[in-house]
C-alpha cells in the first residue's frame, strides 16, 4: 500500500471523508491482503470535510500527468441519515469536475473514455444509514463486550435514541474507545488499530465479518 503518490503500476486511487477513513481502509487492505496496487488520496487540509470533500481531488487526478497509471477511482462516503441524498452529493460531485461518467448507483464501475473509472462506496453500506462508527460498532471484539454494553446503557442514559443514527454511533464508540483504551481515553478511531500508548489495538478486528463486503468489493476492484 503506497500513500499519496502514484505506483509504478496501474493503481486505484480511494477518495475518503478524512483521516479516519484513510486509516480504516489502508489497515483493511492490509491485514485481508486484497493487494498492494492502492493509493489512499488524503484530503487536503483546505478541502472541506463531509460529503463535500471531493472535487478538488478529482480535478487533481483527472489533470495528473501520469493519468495512464491509475486504473480506477473509488470515493467513499457515509450515507449518515439520508443514504439516497449523501450519494447523490458525491454523484453531483463528480458531474460538476466534468470528464468523468458518474455511476448511477453505489459500488457500479461508471467508465469514461480518456479518464480513469468511478465508483462509489457508501458506509456502512449502500442504501444503509449510518457511517463508518455504526460500521465498527458491529465488529467490536467479544472480549470487549461488557464494556460495548455499559457504552450502550450509557447512551440509553442521556437518551440519544431521537439523534441521527451516525452521532449516535459516533457517542457510543467514543465511550467504548475511553473505557477500553484505559491508558489513553481520548483515544481516536484513527488510533484504534494501534498498540502503543498501550493500547490493546483489537477493538475492532479486521478479519470480523461486519467488514466482508467491503473487503470483497475492493477485491474485486483489485482483481
Amino acid at each position: 500500500m503506497i500513500l499519496g503518490k502514484i505506483v509504478a503500476d496501474p493503481t486505484t486511487f480511494i477518495l475518503t471523508e478524512g483521516e479516519t477513513d484513510d486509516v480504516f481502509f489502508a489497515r483493511l487492505i492490509d491485514v485481508r491482503h486484497i493487494g498492494s496496487n492502492f493509493t489512499i488520496f488524503h484530503r487536503p487540509k483546505d478541502e472541506p470535510t463531509g460529503v463535500g470533500a471531493f472535487s478538488r481531488r478529482l480535478v487533481a487526478l483527472k489533470t495528473e500527468t501520469k493519468r495512464q497509471k491509475i486504473k480506477s477511482i473509488i470515493i467513499v462516503g457515509d450515507n449518515d441519515g439520508n443514504p439516497a441524498a449523501a450519494f447523490h452529493s458525491i454523484k453531483q460531485q463528480v458531474e460538476s469536475v466534468g470528464g468523468y461518467n458518474a455511476p448511477a448507483n453505489p459500488r457500479e464501475i461508471s467508465e469514461t473514455g480518456g479518464l480513469p473509472a468511478v465508483s462509489i462506496l457508501m458506509l456502512p453500506w449502500d442504501n444503509e444509514p449510518g457511517c463508518l462508527e455504526t460500521l465498527c460498532l458491529r465488529a467490536v471484539n467479544q472480549k470487549y463486550e461488557k464494556e460495548m454494553r455499559c457504552a450502550t446503557m450509557q447512551s440509553e442514559c442521556v437518551g440519544v435514541g431521537d439523534w441521527p443514527i451516525q452521532k449516535q454511533s459516533k457517542m457510543i464508540l467514543r465511550c467504548l474507545l475511553s473505557s477500553v483504551c484505559k491508558s489513553e481515553p481520548n483515544t481516536p478511531l484513527t488510533r484504534a488499530w494501534s498498540i502503543d500508548s498501550g493500547r490493546p489495538g483489537d477493538i475492532f478486528p479486521l478479519t470480523n465479518p461486519a467488514f466482508d463486503s467491503i473487503a470483497e468489493f475492493l477485491r474485486g476492484i483489485a482483481a
